[in-house]
């Protein structure tokens, strides 16, 4: 026999291939909708996958950018003898820069609107070398007049503030009026959080201004707090820094030491990014995890079906490579396609995520580039679901048997009765409609277990935003529902003694007044500091609920503190540990021991009794410095059925009154930034209804066709009686 020549042979190749080329398209035609569906499913997650990561890198870069114009002070220190620790912290090698400087909380009055509000020092004439401000209207003061500001920008644009406006600032000897000549950027307020443990605050609560070093020395000392801020070179080991200054400081009595990672604006806006992160593997992976089984289905029933073609093909020479080629050509298809338009829409969604974000927030730099690493994953991802989906129906297509094949759809081995119905004999007598679908689902093992697969991927995404809704409105529930029971928070320009306590309780509306005295202090164990705010309470205080992690109420003890569960693991401790109380306001420093741990959502504070406070600081302290302004202030509730905005103004109307922050006002700032939240949730609950109609379209779809032959032989005249059951029965 003489072998045939090898250009007749490519070219019956390339016949074959040809041949194949056009039933592949035919294929995808015939069962558009189903290929569709997969299509679009992965399409989807393409384009979260490119949405999320373009934005998450889009919105680092940008941070990074406003960071490093504005010189971003990577450490800041608190407290202790601040030139020593300056010196100290200047000699390390790797330390570009410091900078001194002193801010103190001051009530600030803008019209009629009272607020607790913040001033900062900086230079004259010169932006400051750490922490600059980008002047976007006006001119940075020269110091010609000391009474003029730059105005934060968040705290402008709330009130609508221009160049030459005037505000009113609580020094300590008394109201001054200061004149605005400019309006800034601080990379501290990117996010205008008052502190770590009070990263929400509402507008009409909280404003910074920018004041001359003369302008801020007339503030009250019990406010001031001195700070020396640091730069790192470019480049340098930050981790390696940060415990050499951190040794530096501590060492010489600072109160609180603050890396960048936990300065509170750039901490607030680094976990709302890490969100964009999570985004970007999590809910991507679920969706082309669900269109790898939709199409893994799918492939199944087109290589069963065609499996006498196949039989045909195999016994007429066609290669078992070209045939696995063919088959994995549909997942190539599907993936691939999907991929491209995934990332078609993902990229340019991810810019219009960016520059929304960067808009809501007032940041200044928006830097939107072009990943060329997101098109290449996406790709690959889409291609690699749909080649992994195809690979085993396409691997069964090589290697099936022609004679076997050409048997038709009969199989080789008699079917059997279900394990059911084996167990449970009468199951065997069930009607029809319900037998059909009960064995349909056990004819493919395989199969039945990838749709389950799919659908329980497809709940594990709904039932998991929704479990986020719970979640948040269990957090929030917690804190204004059970935590917290006063209204507002009211600051006096007096003692908060008996005198101003009745006074502020003659108010119309004013249900309950309770004192609490708040002073930021750094908890100290060992080697270990934490900054936060100790609040101290009336012993059987109304205005708080102590909620310990395990849901457990706990009382305000009368010796030692309660604090929140995280200083636990930060600082080591357990009930009964020593710990030292460093004032940085008061120049005090006292010890006590650990009562207990709560739990709350919002902020890590720390909480005391009053008589224990006067006790644990008597001798250092007066009972008139604790009571004074802007340590000591009021707690309120109003009487049923008074609108807490109304009981604001009109409470912010007494000449007493320095500021109010309603509890109120907070909660709604919650419930807004809580609406993009179900936003999101919402379109991922959408996402996921979409995921599993994909699902179920597919394995419905591919039942009827496995069963077109019965369910028309059952709609068919029988003259037979028992016609349609006999042939359920052997088809099984």
């Amino acid at each position: 026999m003489t072998a045939a020549p090898a250009s007749t042979s490519r070219a019956a190749h390339g016949n074959a291939a040809y041949i194949l080329r056009r039933k592949l398209r035919r294929d995808l035609w015939r069962q558009k909708w189903q290929f569709l569906a997969v299509l679009a499913t992965v399409m989807l997650g393409v384009a979260l996958f490119a949405a999320s990561t373009d934005a998450f890198s889009n919105l680092s870069v940008s941070y990074k950018q406003t960071y490093a114009r504005l010189s971003f002070a990577d450490m800041t220190v608190s407290g202790g003898d601040q030139e020593a620790i300056a010196v100290a912290v200047a000699n390390i090698q790797g330390v570009q820069d410091t900078s001194r400087r002193v801010q103190a909380d001051i009530p600030i009055q803008v019209g009629a609107h009272k607020l607790a509000g913040r001033i900062v020092s900086i230079p004259p004439g010169a932006e400051p070398a750490v922490n600059g401000i980008q002047v976007t209207e006006g001119a940075y003061p020269s110091g010609a007049d000391g009474n003029e500001v730059v105005v934060e920008q968040h705290m402008a644009s709330h009130f609508g503030l221009g160049l030459g406006d005037t505000l009113e600032l609580v020094l300590a000897d008394g109201p001054t009026t200061v004149t605005i000549a400019a309006v800034g950027v601080s990379p501290e307020y990117l996010w205008p959080a008052r502190s770590r443990q009070d990263i929400l605050t509402t507008p009409d609560d909280f404003g910074v201004v920018f004041g001359l070093e003369t302008l801020v020395e007339r503030t009250p000392k019990a406010a001031q707090v001195p700070q020396v801020l640091v730069l790192y070179e470019p480049g340098a080991d930050a981790r390696e820094l940060d415990e050499q200054v951190r040794e530096a400081a501590t060492v010489l009595g600072a109160t609180e030491i603050s890396p960048q990672s936990e300065q509170p604006s750039n901490a607030a806006l680094s976990e709302d990014l890490q969100g964009f992160s999570q985004v970007a593997v999590l809910f991507p992976l679920l969706f082309l995890a669900a269109a790898g089984m939709a199409t893994f289905v799918l492939m199944n029933r087109i290589v069963w079906s065609q499996r006498t073609i196949l039989g045909t093909l195999r016994a007429n020479g066609l290669s078992r490579w070209l045939l696995l080629r063919h088959y994995l050509g549909y997942g190539t298809v599907v993936g691939g396609g999907g991929a491209i338009l995934g990332i078609s829409v993902g990229i340019p969604l991810g810019v219009v995520i960016t520059g929304t974000y960067t808009s809501a927030l007032s940041i200044p730099d928006t830097v939107i580039r072009l990943h060329p690493l997101t098109p290449v994953l996406g790709l690959v991802f889409g291609l690699t679901t749909g080649l992994a989906a195809a690979a085993v129906p396409a691997r069964m297509a090589m290697r099936v048997s022609p004679a076997e094949a050409m048997r038709g759809l009969t199989p080789a081995s008699a079917s059997g009765a279900l394990l059911l119905e084996r167990l449970f004999p009468p199951a065997r007598r069930l009607p029809l409609r319900w037998r059909l679908p009960l064995r349909g689902a056990t004819r493919s093992r395989w199969r039945s277990l990838s749709n389950l697969t799919g659908v329980v991927l497809a709940l594990t995404l709904i039932l998991a935003s929704w479990g986020m809704i719970d979640t948040v409105q269990l957090l929030t529930n917690r804190q204004f529902g059970r935590i917290l029971h006063n209204d507002a928070q009211v600051f006096v320009n007096v003692p908060a003694d008996a005198t101003a306590m009745a006074e502020i309780e003659a108010i119309p509306g004013i249900a309950a007044v309770e004192p609490m005295v708040a002073l930021p202090v750094g908890l100290r164990a060992g080697s270990g500091l934490y900054a936060t705010e100790l609040q101290a309470f009336v012993p059987g205080t109304t205005m708080h609920t102590f909620v310990a992690p395990r849901d457990k109420e706990l009382p305000l003890p009368p010796e030692g503190i309660l604090v929140g569960s995280a200083v636990s693991r930060l600082l080591q401790v357990s009930a009964g540990t020593q710990v030292s109380l460093a004032f940085p306001t008061l120049g005090v420093e006292v010890q006590t021991t650990v009562a207990g741990f709560i739990d709350e959502p919002l902020g890590t504070y720390a909480y005391i009794s009053q008589d224990e406070l006067s006790r644990l600081l008597s001798g250092s302290v007066t009972p008139t410095t604790l009571a004074a302004p802007g340590n000591a202030s009021f707690l309120v509730t109003y009487d049923d059925g008074v609108k807490p905005d109304a009981m604001r103004d009109l409470i912010s109307e007494s000449p007493l009154v320095t500021g109010v922050i309603s509890s109120n006002a907070l909660q709604r700032l919650v419930d807004q930034y809580l609406a993009l939240f179900y936003g999101f949730v919402g379109i991922m609950l959408l996402f996921g209804a979409i995921m599993a109609f994909t699902l179920v379209f597919n394995a419905i779809s591919v039942g009827l066709a496995e069963r077109s032959v019965e369910f028309a032989t059952m709609h068919a005249p029988q003259h037979d009686p028992g016609g349609s059951q006999a042939v359920f029965d052997s088809g099984g």
